[in-house]
């Protein structure tokens, strides 16, 4: 599961993502708020907020950013990260519906590995050879 929370934007605020290294937190503006992220808990299906997770984001932006005003958070939300037991993603045409193709199970690294999940989803779908052994990436392999 990971944490997210967005602030009202603040008068001193960056204009382009971040990414804060030491406290793996990111932030991101988005029109009138800023996103930070960060935390991936292993809870299985457990969803209460981990208040003691999102104290520490909110905690490490405030020295990072050097707010002079305590933010004001406008939401703060957490979701499942789909993770797979060999880290993996799972990316190939659905064993059950012939019409469905299946890319999940990025954990942190969606938005690294979207590029190559979109070029070999749309190669599979256009029935082209996607120029590598993608075996083991198969939907089944778990099963």
């Amino acid at each position: 599961m990971g944490s997210v929370g967005s602030v009202a934007r603040p008068s001193i605020r960056p204009e382009i993502p971040l990414l804060l290294g030491e406290t793996k937190v990111a932030v991101t503006p988005m029109g009138e708020t800023l996103r930070f992220a960060g935390t991936l808990e292993l809870s299985g299906l457990d969803l209460p907020l981990n208040w003691r997770r999102i104290d520490g984001i909110m905690r490490s932006t405030r020295d990072y950013l050097q707010a002079t005003e305590e933010p004001k958070v406008k939401e703060i939300w957490r979701g499942l990260r789909a993770v797979t037991p060999d880290g993996l993603p799972i990316i190939g045409p659905s064993n059950q519906c012939k019409n469905l193709i299946v890319a999940t199970g990025h954990a942190m690294l969606g938005m690294t590995r979207g590029p190559i999940t979109g070029k070999l989803v749309a190669d599979i779908v256009a029935g082209r050879d996607p120029g590598m052994d993608v075996s083991a990436l198969r939907v089944g392999r778990f099963s």
